[in-house]
């Protein structure tokens, strides 16, 4: 676009620099940033949100601290970007203290602030800190979101505190595919593959559409258990993904989990006699 010479503005700009976050390319990220001084549009709010969260997702949260700092009247957006961006480097304390600021300030929060200061990056030695959310979500209201509700269910899920990941589930009235992701995976992760099997089933029951985040889990839960049939069960699932669609490295995620499986209950049908070739 920009080698055709077609024109382009700051909201072209916040766009690609979200696309550039999320890949967490930092090279590419500040070869815009210096288009956007040569353009005059790095003063402009769309874009420096979008260029905290690029330094903040490639790990430079010293950069995004100043560009915070240029914005004069910060929206909420922009507080979200930068509320995030502390918790995804493991900064919770200046996470929350603007979280705090914005609720002194009279400031609105929604279910991005939320999600974004809940520890799911590194939650370890912070499950006060999500205890504490969870409370403000309840009275806020705010724990039926499904992106809130997943969140926390992740967390609680890598604290092993599977009976508040569980009820949180349960209590969801909206469950999005990841919250079915979130739990099961949680399942998988602490060893409970009965459970998480169970869940997979259920999951079915109700047609809601397993994708490969989905399989993957389950695979895994069936490697551990070690059962052929439930292997035949996530097969077929496996078979109705579009896997072009997916990306390559889930292929071969899936198909090693899928390998790895069928190994162990291989071994476990065969007993230890039995070697790979």
């Amino acid at each position: 676009m920009v080698a055709r010479g077609t024109k382009f503005d700051s909201t072209t700009l916040a766009v690609v620099l979200t696309s550039v976050g999320e890949l967490q390319d930092l090279r590419n990220g500040m070869l815009i940033h210096c288009l956007a001084v040569k353009m005059g549009y790095h003063n402009h709010e769309y874009v420096l949100t979008g260029l905290i969260s690029l330094y903040s997702k490639c790990g430079d949260v010293c950069t995004a601290k100043l560009l915070f700092g240029l914005i004069k009247e910060a929206d909420l957006i922009s507080c979200n970007a930068m509320i995030a961006g502390f918790c995804f480097n493991n900064e919770n304390e200046s996470s929350v203290r603007l979280f705090r600021e914005l609720l002194v300030q009279g400031g609105k929060v929604n279910s991005s602030t939320i999600v974004g200061l809940i520890p799911v990056s590194c939650p370890f030695g912070h499950l006060n800190l999500t205890c504490s959310i969870h409370s403000f979500c309840v009275k806020s209201g705010m724990v039926s979101n499904p992106a809130v509700s997943t969140a926390l269910t992740t967390v609680y899920s890598r604290f092993n505190e599977m009976e508040f990941a569980r009820r949180l589930f349960d209590e969801s009235p909206n469950k999005s595919l990841a919250s079915w992701n979130a739990m099961i995976s949680g399942y998988a992760q602490n060893g409970l593959t009965k459970m998480a099997i169970s869940l997979f089933r259920e999951m079915q029951k109700l047609d809601v559409h397993p994708n490969p985040v989905t399989i993957t889990s389950i695979l895994s839960a069936c490697a551990q258990l070690g059962t052929l049939k439930e292997v035949a069960e996530v097969s077929i699932c496996l078979n109705a993904l579009n896997l072009r669609e997916c990306l390559h490295k889930f292929v071969r995620d899936l198909l090693f989990q899928l390998l790895t499986c069928i190994f162990k209950c291989q071994v476990l049908f065969h007993g230890n006699s039995f070697s790979p070739p």
